[in-house]
């Protein structure tokens, strides 16, 4: 599985993208490649708070977009877990979006 995972994740270091980790749904770290395992923690911690906040409004995460000075963090449910990727600057949001639609089938199937 982590073999395959991983290779899925790096298939997401396109133009724009920096890093690339799947985080499990208790927000521990499953895999990651790039620059995205210096993030993972952070983004987990970010991610606990999205959740609870959504939560409190009777409602649930689609996405979490934290724009900050050296790029952008992007993350989205897959398969019960949550995709973050590490991005250059927010511009590149539309492109990952597209990345990670087309990458959701084959990280399901890693998983499975």
């Amino acid at each position: 599985m982590e073999g395959r995972l991983r290779e899925v994740l790096e298939g997401l270091l396109e133009r724009g993208v920096r890093g690339a980790a799947l985080l499990r749904p208790d927000g521990l770290l499953l895999e990651a490649v790039g620059e995205a395992s210096g993030v993972a923690e952070r983004a987990a911690a970010l991610l606990g708070l999205g959740m609870a906040l959504a939560q409190s409004q009777g409602e649930e995460v689609a996405e979490l977009v934290v724009e900050y000075p050296e790029g952008a963090l992007f993350l989205a449910p897959v398969a019960g877990h949550h995709l973050l990727l590490l991005l250059e600057d927010l511009q590149d949001l539309g492109r990952a979006r597209v990345a990670l639609k087309g990458a959701r089938p084959r990280i399901e199937e890693a998983l499975a």
